[in-house]
Protein backbone atom coordinates (compact mmCIF):
# COMPACT_ATOMS: atom_id res chain seq x y z
CA UNK A 1 0.00 0.00 0.00
CA UNK A 2 1.11 3.62 -1.48
CA UNK A 3 2.15 5.96 1.90
CA UNK A 4 -0.66 8.53 0.56
CA UNK A 5 -3.22 5.70 0.35
CA UNK A 6 -2.27 4.65 3.59
CA UNK A 7 -2.52 7.51 5.02
CA UNK A 8 -5.69 8.18 3.98
CA UNK A 9 -7.43 4.73 5.66
CA UNK A 10 -6.01 6.38 8.52
CA UNK A 11 -7.74 8.99 8.18
CA UNK A 12 -10.78 7.30 7.63
CA UNK A 13 -10.53 5.16 10.77
CA UNK A 14 -11.36 8.72 12.31
CA UNK A 15 -14.81 8.43 11.04
CA UNK A 16 -15.43 5.18 12.30
CA UNK A 17 -15.39 6.16 16.09
CA UNK A 18 -18.93 7.42 17.64
CA UNK A 19 -16.87 10.28 19.64
CA UNK A 20 -15.05 11.67 17.15
CA UNK A 21 -17.15 11.41 14.61
CA UNK A 22 -19.47 14.16 16.89
CA UNK A 23 -16.22 16.47 17.57
CA UNK A 24 -15.82 16.84 13.48
CA UNK A 25 -19.83 17.43 12.82
CA UNK A 26 -20.01 20.07 15.34
CA UNK A 27 -16.76 21.45 13.68
CA UNK A 28 -17.84 21.18 10.69
CA UNK A 29 -21.30 22.37 10.64
CA UNK A 30 -20.76 24.85 13.43
CA UNK A 31 -23.65 23.50 15.94
CA UNK A 32 -24.63 20.31 17.95
CA UNK A 33 -23.81 16.78 16.28
CA UNK A 34 -26.79 14.38 16.75
CA UNK A 35 -24.87 11.07 17.58
CA UNK A 36 -27.36 8.97 16.16
CA UNK A 37 -26.15 10.92 13.02
CA UNK A 38 -22.32 9.61 14.31
CA UNK A 39 -23.17 6.40 14.83
CA UNK A 40 -24.97 6.02 11.00
CA UNK A 41 -21.80 7.45 9.56
CA UNK A 42 -19.63 4.99 11.60
CA UNK A 43 -21.25 2.40 10.79
CA UNK A 44 -21.07 3.29 6.69
CA UNK A 45 -17.46 3.68 7.28
CA UNK A 46 -16.72 0.51 8.95
CA UNK A 47 -18.73 -0.99 6.41
CA UNK A 48 -16.79 0.78 3.68
CA UNK A 49 -13.57 -0.43 5.11
CA UNK A 50 -14.79 -4.05 5.59
CA UNK A 51 -15.06 -4.65 1.98
CA UNK A 52 -12.16 -2.97 0.63
CA UNK A 53 -10.19 -5.08 3.39
CA UNK A 54 -11.93 -8.31 1.59
CA UNK A 55 -11.65 -7.00 -1.72
CA UNK A 56 -7.99 -6.76 -1.14
CA UNK A 57 -7.80 -10.51 -0.76
CA UNK A 58 -10.21 -11.60 -2.95
CA UNK A 59 -9.78 -12.94 -6.52
CA UNK A 60 -10.63 -10.83 -9.77
CA UNK A 61 -13.23 -12.85 -10.15
CA UNK A 62 -15.20 -10.99 -7.40
CA UNK A 63 -13.08 -8.22 -6.41
CA UNK A 64 -14.92 -5.43 -8.37
CA UNK A 65 -17.89 -6.12 -6.37
CA UNK A 66 -16.90 -6.11 -3.19
CA UNK A 67 -15.09 -2.36 -4.10
CA UNK A 68 -17.58 -1.25 -5.53
CA UNK A 69 -20.00 -1.83 -2.56
CA UNK A 70 -16.72 -0.34 -0.47
CA UNK A 71 -17.05 1.93 -3.20
CA UNK A 72 -21.11 3.28 -1.98
CA UNK A 73 -20.32 2.66 1.38
CA UNK A 74 -18.02 4.88 1.85
CA UNK A 75 -19.54 7.41 -0.80
CA UNK A 76 -22.75 7.17 1.95
CA UNK A 77 -20.90 7.86 5.22
CA UNK A 78 -19.03 10.89 3.27
CA UNK A 79 -22.19 11.89 1.88
CA UNK A 80 -23.93 12.38 5.67
CA UNK A 81 -20.99 13.74 7.11
CA UNK A 82 -20.75 16.71 4.76
CA UNK A 83 -24.44 17.29 4.41
CA UNK A 84 -25.14 16.62 8.11
CA UNK A 85 -27.66 14.04 7.01
CA UNK A 86 -29.22 11.05 8.62
CA UNK A 87 -29.59 8.19 6.79
CA UNK A 88 -33.04 7.69 6.33
CA UNK A 89 -33.10 10.85 4.63
CA UNK A 90 -30.68 10.09 1.82
CA UNK A 91 -32.47 8.55 -1.37
CA UNK A 92 -32.51 4.93 -1.79
CA UNK A 93 -30.87 3.06 -4.62
CA UNK A 94 -28.04 3.85 -6.61
CA UNK A 95 -28.83 6.43 -8.29
CA UNK A 96 -27.28 4.28 -12.13
CA UNK A 97 -28.83 1.97 -14.14
CA UNK A 98 -27.74 -0.44 -16.82
CA UNK A 99 -28.99 -0.37 -20.18
CA UNK A 100 -28.95 -3.44 -22.62
CA UNK A 101 -26.21 -4.97 -20.90
CA UNK A 102 -26.73 -8.34 -21.90
CA UNK A 103 -27.08 -7.53 -25.86
CA UNK A 104 -23.63 -5.53 -25.95
CA UNK A 105 -22.10 -8.59 -23.86
CA UNK A 106 -23.61 -11.88 -25.68
CA UNK A 107 -21.82 -13.16 -28.92
CA UNK A 108 -18.10 -14.05 -29.66
CA UNK A 109 -17.75 -10.15 -30.15
CA UNK A 110 -18.93 -8.78 -27.01
CA UNK A 111 -17.28 -5.21 -26.43
CA UNK A 112 -17.16 -3.66 -22.79
CA UNK A 113 -16.50 -0.38 -24.24
CA UNK A 114 -20.08 -0.09 -25.47
CA UNK A 115 -21.80 -0.90 -22.10
CA UNK A 116 -23.77 2.11 -21.36
CA UNK A 117 -25.47 3.35 -17.93
CA UNK A 118 -28.32 5.43 -17.15
CA UNK A 119 -27.38 8.09 -14.53
CA UNK A 120 -30.26 9.99 -12.46
CA UNK A 121 -30.61 13.01 -10.76
CA UNK A 122 -31.53 11.08 -7.24
CA UNK A 123 -30.14 8.17 -5.36
CA UNK A 124 -26.68 7.43 -3.52
CA UNK A 125 -24.33 8.49 -6.57
CA UNK A 126 -26.50 12.06 -6.88
CA UNK A 127 -26.37 12.87 -3.28
CA UNK A 128 -22.70 12.11 -2.87
CA UNK A 129 -21.72 14.58 -6.20
CA UNK A 130 -24.19 17.10 -4.39
CA UNK A 131 -22.43 16.65 -0.78
CA UNK A 132 -18.30 17.12 -2.70
CA UNK A 133 -20.32 19.88 -4.66
CA UNK A 134 -19.03 17.96 -7.91
CA UNK A 135 -15.68 18.95 -6.84
CA UNK A 136 -12.04 17.66 -7.33
CA UNK A 137 -9.33 18.42 -5.01
CA UNK A 138 -5.96 17.80 -6.36
CA UNK A 139 -2.27 17.47 -5.73
CA UNK A 140 0.24 19.51 -7.72
CA UNK A 141 3.47 20.35 -5.64
CA UNK A 142 3.33 17.63 -3.38
CA UNK A 143 1.56 15.13 -1.20
CA UNK A 144 -0.62 18.11 0.18
CA UNK A 145 -3.85 18.80 -1.09
CA UNK A 146 -3.39 22.36 -3.17
CA UNK A 147 -6.00 23.25 -5.43
CA UNK A 148 -9.68 22.41 -6.30
CA UNK A 149 -12.07 22.22 -9.28
CA UNK A 150 -15.87 22.61 -9.37
CA UNK A 151 -17.97 21.47 -11.82
CA UNK A 152 -21.43 22.49 -12.62
CA UNK A 153 -24.07 20.94 -11.12
CA UNK A 154 -26.13 18.34 -13.57
CA UNK A 155 -29.60 18.64 -13.31
CA UNK A 156 -30.73 16.07 -15.99
CA UNK A 157 -29.90 12.36 -16.00
CA UNK A 158 -27.66 11.77 -18.68
CA UNK A 159 -26.46 8.81 -20.41
CA UNK A 160 -22.72 7.05 -20.16
CA UNK A 161 -21.06 4.15 -21.56
CA UNK A 162 -17.72 2.64 -20.21
CA UNK A 163 -15.53 3.57 -23.29
CA UNK A 164 -16.29 7.51 -22.75
CA UNK A 165 -14.23 7.16 -19.31
CA UNK A 166 -11.79 4.49 -19.82
CA UNK A 167 -10.60 6.69 -23.00
CA UNK A 168 -10.51 10.15 -20.52
CA UNK A 169 -8.95 8.45 -17.74
CA UNK A 170 -4.80 9.41 -17.59
CA UNK A 171 -4.59 6.74 -15.02
CA UNK A 172 -5.49 3.26 -17.32
CA UNK A 173 -4.26 5.62 -20.59
CA UNK A 174 -1.18 3.07 -21.52
CA UNK A 175 -3.64 -0.50 -21.12
CA UNK A 176 -6.64 1.25 -23.26
CA UNK A 177 -4.09 2.50 -25.81
CA UNK A 178 -2.66 -0.89 -26.29
CA UNK A 179 -6.22 -2.22 -26.23
CA UNK A 180 -8.23 0.48 -28.39
CA UNK A 181 -5.36 2.20 -30.21
CA UNK A 182 -7.67 5.15 -30.76
CA UNK A 183 -6.63 8.69 -29.16
CA UNK A 184 -7.13 9.45 -25.75
CA UNK A 185 -9.96 12.23 -25.27
CA UNK A 186 -8.06 13.93 -22.79
CA UNK A 187 -5.69 16.75 -23.92
CA UNK A 188 -2.46 17.53 -23.08
CA UNK A 189 -0.65 18.28 -19.71
CA UNK A 190 -1.30 21.60 -18.26
CA UNK A 191 1.88 23.08 -16.49
CA UNK A 192 0.74 26.22 -14.93
CA UNK A 193 -1.64 29.47 -16.02
CA UNK A 194 -0.71 33.09 -16.13
CA UNK A 195 -3.23 35.20 -15.23
CA UNK A 196 -4.62 37.35 -18.52
CA UNK A 197 -7.10 40.12 -17.74
CA UNK A 198 -10.29 37.92 -18.20
CA UNK A 199 -8.72 34.96 -19.61
CA UNK A 200 -5.70 32.35 -18.19
CA UNK A 201 -3.05 31.33 -20.10
CA UNK A 202 -2.58 27.41 -20.15
CA UNK A 203 0.83 26.27 -20.89
CA UNK A 204 0.79 22.70 -23.14
CA UNK A 205 3.35 20.26 -23.13
CA UNK A 206 4.05 18.18 -26.10
CA UNK A 207 5.60 15.43 -24.55
CA UNK A 208 2.49 12.72 -24.03
CA UNK A 209 2.39 9.29 -22.84
CA UNK A 210 6.44 8.72 -23.75
CA UNK A 211 5.74 10.79 -27.11
CA UNK A 212 6.70 13.93 -28.78
CA UNK A 213 3.60 15.41 -30.20
CA UNK A 214 3.80 17.70 -33.02
CA UNK A 215 1.61 20.87 -32.99
CA UNK A 216 -1.29 19.38 -35.72
CA UNK A 217 -1.17 16.04 -33.38
CA UNK A 218 -1.88 18.63 -30.03
CA UNK A 219 -4.64 20.80 -31.91
CA UNK A 220 -5.99 17.69 -32.76
CA UNK A 221 -6.56 16.94 -28.87
CA UNK A 222 -7.42 20.85 -28.22
CA UNK A 223 -10.15 20.92 -30.75
CA UNK A 224 -12.05 17.42 -29.54
CA UNK A 225 -12.00 19.46 -26.37
CA UNK A 226 -13.26 22.68 -27.80
CA UNK A 227 -10.27 24.54 -26.77
CA UNK A 228 -8.20 26.95 -28.61
CA UNK A 229 -5.56 25.96 -31.19
CA UNK A 230 -1.68 26.40 -30.69
CA UNK A 231 -0.25 28.42 -33.56
CA UNK A 232 1.74 26.51 -35.94
CA UNK A 233 4.19 29.47 -36.71
CA UNK A 234 4.99 29.68 -32.65
CA UNK A 235 7.03 28.17 -30.39
CA UNK A 236 5.13 29.53 -27.96
CA UNK A 237 2.66 26.71 -26.49
CA UNK A 238 0.03 29.04 -24.70
CA UNK A 239 -4.19 29.09 -25.24
CA UNK A 240 -5.96 31.08 -24.09
CA UNK A 241 -8.98 29.55 -22.08
CA UNK A 242 -12.11 31.58 -21.01
CA UNK A 243 -12.60 31.78 -17.02
CA UNK A 244 -16.54 30.76 -17.66
CA UNK A 245 -15.57 27.57 -19.40
CA UNK A 246 -16.44 24.57 -17.58
CA UNK A 247 -13.00 22.88 -18.59
CA UNK A 248 -12.74 19.60 -16.20
CA UNK A 249 -9.10 19.13 -15.07
CA UNK A 250 -8.13 16.36 -13.41
CA UNK A 251 -4.88 15.79 -11.18
CA UNK A 252 -2.81 12.28 -11.26
CA UNK A 253 -0.37 12.19 -8.45
CA UNK A 254 3.19 10.23 -8.78
CA UNK A 255 4.30 9.49 -5.41
CA UNK A 256 8.00 8.30 -6.62
CA UNK A 257 8.39 11.39 -8.10
CA UNK A 258 6.35 13.65 -5.31
CA UNK A 259 4.71 15.44 -7.97
CA UNK A 260 1.00 15.91 -9.50
CA UNK A 261 0.55 16.24 -13.00
CA UNK A 262 -2.35 18.37 -14.57
CA UNK A 263 -4.76 16.72 -17.50
CA UNK A 264 -7.54 18.86 -19.39
CA UNK A 265 -10.32 15.90 -19.50
CA UNK A 266 -12.82 16.05 -22.48
CA UNK A 267 -16.42 16.73 -21.74
CA UNK A 268 -19.06 13.71 -21.96
CA UNK A 269 -22.08 13.62 -24.02
CA UNK A 270 -24.29 16.50 -23.87
CA UNK A 271 -21.11 18.62 -23.10
CA UNK A 272 -21.42 17.35 -18.72
CA UNK A 273 -18.76 17.41 -16.73
CA UNK A 274 -17.93 15.16 -14.00
CA UNK A 275 -15.27 15.49 -10.50
CA UNK A 276 -12.94 12.68 -10.71
CA UNK A 277 -14.86 11.12 -7.54
CA UNK A 278 -17.96 11.15 -9.19
CA UNK A 279 -16.82 9.58 -12.33
CA UNK A 280 -14.43 6.71 -10.48
CA UNK A 281 -17.74 5.97 -8.19
CA UNK A 282 -19.73 5.38 -11.70
CA UNK A 283 -16.52 3.88 -12.91
CA UNK A 284 -17.05 0.91 -9.66
CA UNK A 285 -20.03 0.80 -10.35
CA UNK A 286 -19.62 -0.76 -14.33
CA UNK A 287 -16.47 -2.85 -13.20
CA UNK A 288 -19.07 -4.39 -9.91
CA UNK A 289 -22.30 -4.83 -12.15
CA UNK A 290 -20.29 -6.77 -14.79
CA UNK A 291 -19.43 -9.25 -12.06
CA UNK A 292 -22.85 -9.40 -10.54
CA UNK A 293 -24.84 -9.93 -12.87
CA UNK A 294 -22.89 -10.88 -15.94
CA UNK A 295 -20.61 -13.22 -14.07
CA UNK A 296 -20.04 -15.75 -17.05
CA UNK A 297 -18.79 -12.89 -19.24
CA UNK A 298 -16.66 -11.55 -16.68
CA UNK A 299 -15.03 -14.97 -15.57
CA UNK A 300 -14.27 -15.90 -19.06
CA UNK A 301 -12.80 -12.85 -19.78
CA UNK A 302 -10.50 -13.24 -16.63
CA UNK A 303 -9.33 -16.54 -17.54
CA UNK A 304 -9.18 -15.41 -20.92
CA UNK A 305 -10.92 -17.71 -22.70
CA UNK A 306 -13.08 -15.14 -24.99
CA UNK A 307 -12.98 -11.63 -25.40
CA UNK A 308 -10.11 -10.75 -23.29
CA UNK A 309 -8.77 -7.91 -25.13
CA UNK A 310 -10.18 -5.92 -22.74
CA UNK A 311 -8.87 -7.56 -19.29
CA UNK A 312 -5.51 -5.53 -18.81
CA UNK A 313 -7.40 -2.02 -19.28
CA UNK A 314 -10.34 -3.20 -16.94
CA UNK A 315 -7.95 -4.78 -14.25
CA UNK A 316 -5.97 -1.39 -14.12
CA UNK A 317 -9.36 0.05 -13.84
CA UNK A 318 -9.94 -2.33 -10.60
CA UNK A 319 -6.60 -0.61 -9.16
CA UNK A 320 -6.88 2.19 -9.61
CA UNK A 321 -10.50 2.40 -8.17
CA UNK A 322 -8.73 0.60 -5.11
CA UNK A 323 -5.84 2.32 -4.73
CA UNK A 324 -7.82 6.24 -5.30
CA UNK A 325 -11.51 6.07 -3.69
CA UNK A 326 -10.71 5.79 -0.55
CA UNK A 327 -8.15 8.68 -0.96
CA UNK A 328 -10.90 11.03 -2.72
CA UNK A 329 -13.30 10.14 0.21
CA UNK A 330 -10.47 11.55 2.60
CA UNK A 331 -9.30 14.39 0.79
CA UNK A 332 -13.33 15.16 1.78
CA UNK A 333 -13.28 14.75 5.10
CA UNK A 334 -10.04 15.73 5.96
CA UNK A 335 -9.60 19.50 4.79
CA UNK A 336 -7.99 21.92 7.00
CA UNK A 337 -8.37 25.02 5.08
CA UNK A 338 -10.39 26.38 1.95
CA UNK A 339 -8.24 25.61 -1.88
CA UNK A 340 -7.93 28.16 -4.26
CA UNK A 341 -9.89 27.18 -7.44
CA UNK A 342 -7.45 25.75 -10.24
CA UNK A 343 -9.49 28.20 -13.35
Amino acid sequence: MSIVLSKAWSVLRNYESRDLIVESLQQRHSGPASTDLAREISCAFVQGREYFDNASRADVIVKPLLLYYGVQSLARGATMFLSNSREATLASGHGISTSQWRNVLSGDHADPWELEVKVETSGTLSAFAQATKNTTVMRVNGPKLYTRRQQYRVTEPFRLKLGEILEILPNVADQYLRWKGDPLQLAVTLAHKIENGTKRLIYIHRDQFGEQWNVSTVNNRLERIGLPLINDNSSDDHIPIDRQQDLCIWDVYHENYNEGVLYIVAPFSSNITLSKPVVTYILAYYLGMMVRYHPTFWISMARHERNDAALPTLLEAVSYVEKRFPLMVADYLDLDEPLSDIF
